[in-house]
């Protein structure tokens, strides 16, 4: 009986793990994954705003895999050992396995400086518990002034979300650019969420390169200083140091290259979607929403895999939907050269959000 292990409890696993619990396949099937829930990544706006609560937010990791058939165990990866098929874990754990699956997720892209001073989006779970101390903080009047380093859909998102979830305390909050906001969205939705951030009193900074975090502030790339008393890291996403190291294919970012059938160029018996994966000829977006799409080819590829047969391939969209949240219950929907805003993209959001995480409840 092959040995199928899945690393990580991203969106395309929970994919993979409810198609074995609808239709379970022939294998030892185990999961490794550092946490038992997993926060849906498009909620924590929401959450983090007050329009959620956690229970409405995250997935059981436990339930999923114990449907599937699967043994979990909670612990990090850290390396894999593609020459002995193991992977090895933070507790010294060594995992063995026929075919490996990898959705880790990205780490925080950031420079060394700012390791120890910032509070970073990744991972989610230590930064909602650093929200609600930085909440507490702002309420005690401790915290005048919050930067925000990231310029594309989450930092905007998250810093609309804070904005309003501190609505009438008194804080200012700054958003910072390496380029313009958005940029990899329409100028159409750039200039919506121009609009929205200043009628929300964020002030915007865009072109400006933050280097360093300091103690009480932030340094930008001409010796710059701006005051702050807390800043929140939320640029690109970067690979987890750990993939190169174990020898994988990557691509020039570190992540693993996988082909069309989400198996690694360089090992074909590991798999690998999601954030930590690129997809070589592809258009190399991190999205969730692409995860979300790689998850039944994933899960389809891995049964047949198990039983010897030859994979499919997963077919990459030109152009991806972003709804996004505003802080209050309003919403801009940006697709390809066009975009829309309003309540009612809010509770479209709402409601495609709500039905993901309900899809995985056992």
């Amino acid at each position: 009986m092959k040995r199928l292990l899945l690393v990580g409890g991203g969106h395309s696993h929970l994919a993979v793990l409810k198609a074995l619990g609808d239709a379970p396949a022939p294998g030892d099937i185990t999961l490794l994954s550092p946490h038992r829930y997993v926060v849906y990544s498009g909620m924590i706006p929401g959450l983090i705003a007050g329009h959620y609560h956690l229970e409405h937010c995250r997935v059981d990791l436990q339930g999923l895999a114990s449907r599937a058939g699967a043994r979990i165990f909670e612990d990090s990866a850290i390396r894999v050992d593609a020459a002995r098929r193991e992977v090895i874990t933070a507790a010294g754990e060594r995992l063995a396995y026929d075919l490996l699956s990898l959705d880790v997720g990205s780490a925080p892209g950031e420079p060394p400086a700012v390791a120890q001073q910032a509070l970073r989006v990744r991972p989610v779970e230590a930064f909602l518990s650093g929200w609600h101390r930085l909440r507490e903080s702002i309420a005690r009047q401790e915290v005048r002034r919050v930067a925000l380093v990231g310029g594309g859909a989450a930092g905007v998102e998250i810093v609309l979300a804070m904005q309003h979830a501190t609505a009438g305390a008194a804080v200012e909050f700054a958003l910072f650019s390496e380029t313009r906001i958005l940029a990899g969205h329409n100028r159409n939705a750039q200039r919506r969420l121009e609009r929205i951030l200043a009628s929300h009193r964020v002030a915007v900074r865009a072109r400006k390169k933050v280097v360093a975090v300091l103690d009480g502030g932030i340094e930008l790339e001409r010796g710059e200083r701006v005051e702050a008393q807390a800043t929140i890291w939320a640029t690109g996403a970067g690979a987890p140091s750990w993939i190169a190291a174990s020898g994988l294919a990557t691509d020039p970012g570190g992540f693993i290259a996988v082909g069309d059938t989400l198996q690694s160029i360089s090992h074909p018996e590991i798999f690998a979607a999601g954030d930590c994966a690129t997809l070589i000829g592809g258009r190399g977006v991190k999205s969730g929403v692409i995860a979300v799409r790689q998850g039944p080819v994933l899960a389809r590829n891995l049964v047949r895999a198990l039983a010897g047969a030859a994979p499919e391939s997963f077919h990459e969209p030109q152009r991806t939907l972003a709804l996004i949240s505003c802080g209050d219950r309003y919403a801009v929907a940006s697709w390809d050269r066009f975009a829309v805003e309003g309540a009612w993209v809010w509770r479209w959001k709402d409601r495609i959000d709500r039905r993901f995480v309900e899809r995985y409840r056992t």
